[in-house]
């Protein structure tokens, strides 16, 4: 089930609803006035990705490139 984004125009309030299949074209009401006039945000989503498709970081497949702040680069010796 997904987490939506959500902004109440009545009092500007910003929420999350965790929201099923059927219901994810539903207004959900507003926790904060309990109003119904919400609307669904466009949020992005977090992840990282990888140059060249691979799910390792570059690190540990000897692509360089390592951030140096994940934990599989500990130790690697990427320099960072």
């Amino acid at each position: 089930m997904p987490i939506y984004e959500y902004k109440c125009d009545k009092c500007e309030n910003f929420f999350e609803e965790l929201v099923t299949g059927g219901d994810r074209d539903k207004n959900v009401p507003c926790p904060s006035c309990g109003s119904a006039d919400t609307k669904k945000r466009v949020s992005a989503t977090g992840g990282i990705v990888m140059k060249g498709g691979s799910s390792a970081p570059p690190c540990a497949t000897g692509g360089g490139g390592c951030p140096g702040r994940m934990p599989a680069c500990a130790g690697s010796g990427c320099g960072l």
